[in-house]
């Protein structure tokens, strides 16, 4: 295909399924933002949040521990003090969840 020189700096390489599907979604989308793609959808509906019991002990963790304890510190008093297991939800999942709710409850 013959395109300016701009977009090849942009995506340098495309294949044609991948271009037969995207003039498919733009002929059949309701918007031009449509043909993004559905990301950030299932934000709020992890693990930690499907859990209100383990929301509720995260918080008093945060509360007891005030800007003391990390992530790291919060998952092992979860695991041995609350009785949660590895498999309920991880480390990462943990830290981007106190991130996330330390941002939005700056006076918690």
């Amino acid at each position: 295909m013959n395109l300016p020189d701009w977009v090849q700096e942009y995506v340098p390489q495309i294949s044609r399924s991948t271009l037969k599907a995207k003039n498919k979604c733009r002929q059949t989308a309701d918007s031009l933002q449509s043909l993004g793609g559905n990301y950030g959808n299932r934000q709020g509906k992890g693990k930690i949040n499907s859990l209100p019991e383990l929301r509720e002990a995260i918080e008093t963790c945060i509360a007891a521990g005030g800007k003391h304890w990390g992530a790291t510190q919060i998952y092992e008093i979860l695991l041995f003090e609350f009785g949660y297991e590895p498999q309920d939800f991880s480390l990462g999942q943990l830290r981007s969840w106190i991130r996330l709710f330390r941002s939005q409850n700056p006076q918690k």
